[in-house]
């Protein structure tokens, strides 16, 4: 119910920028409303089906202060994968700027990457920041 009211409500938008005082000669307008309509649940189900799908994915970047390291686990739990690979990387926030400690890139639809930092942390506030990067057949099929 929730795919085809989004949709009605996107029609709704479509057809209150696009209304005009005079129809063009040949044009069925009952027919191009339905073509709209249409076209607009479909996306909107794929949308929901595409956000599903990315909420999967679970997995959370995190920074232990007491042993100094920083990892991301994550795990695509999508029956058919849709993780390419996964990224964490790892920041010194140096006010007001940010430095890129490490970054690395592994290619896996779940794991952990870990980063121990080396240098002495007096002082200095570190920022961990999880991705991960979608297959191209998921990409083609929801873009």
């Amino acid at each position: 119910m929730k795919k085809i009211i989004v949709g009605l409500l996107i029609l709704s938008l479509f057809i209150s920028g696009c209304v005009t005082n005079s129809k063009p000669e040949n044009i069925d307008i009952a027919k191009e409303v339905e073509k709209v309509v249409v076209k607009t649940i479909n996306n909107a189900g794929k949308e929901f089906q595409k956000m599903e799908m990315l909420s999967n994915v679970e997995g959370t970047p995190l920074c232990n202060k007491g042993t100094q390291t920083c990892y991301y686990t994550w795990e695509d739990t999508n029956t058919n994968k849709i993780v390419k690979s996964a990224t964490l990387e790892v920041w010194r926030k140096d006010s007001p700027n940010y430095e890129l400690l490490f970054s690395k890139t592994v290619n896996n639809d779940s794991g952990t990457i870990t980063y121990k930092v080396e240098e002495d942390t007096g002082g200095n506030t570190y920022e961990a920041r999880g991705s991960f990067e979608t297959k191209e057949c998921f990409d083609n099929e929801y873009d």
